[in-house]
């Protein structure tokens, strides 16, 4: 998760269900943060989970994406974004991008699902960074 002009060390992270969190790093210079997942047990290859995450972010800041970075091919991966009923993007776009400072490429736009819901599927997911990114109204 990245949000420009955002005090990430005030960021909470709360695991919602399959996963329980280990490590956090934030890179203020950056303004990311990596959060170690951790599961009830080591997964067999090509093993599939699902869990949920919430962020949290301080005050009135809105995030602008979410994204998952893979180190090296999977078989699916899952992003999904889930909004406020009553404050919904007027645009949501999935993205991909091989290395961290690579340009974003495959980006299409995404409908809302349900009318809240943002939902990218890659199979098989590339090593590299999958994400959803969004722009609010007005």
């Amino acid at each position: 998760m990245s949000e420009k002009n955002s005090d990430i060390s005030q960021t909470s992270i709360h695991p919602v269900r399959g996963t329980r969190l280990g490590r956090v790093l934030r890179d203020t210079e950056t303004n990311l943060i990596a959060a170690q997942l951790l599961f009830d047990r080591t997964l067999d290859r090509g093993e599939l989970i699902v869990h949920e995450v919430e962020f949290n972010l301080p005050g009135d800041t809105l995030a602008q994406d979410y994204f998952h970075w893979v180190t090296h091919e999977v078989t699916l991966l899952t992003v999904e974004v889930t909004f406020d009923r009553a404050y919904r993007p007027s645009t949501t776009t999935s993205f991909f991008r091989p290395r961290s400072q690579a340009p974003d490429t495959c980006c299409h736009e995404l409908r809302l699902d349900h009318g809240d819901r943002a939902v990218l599927v890659q199979q098989p997911a590339s090593a590299g960074i999958h994400g959803i990114r969004w722009e609010w109204p007005g």
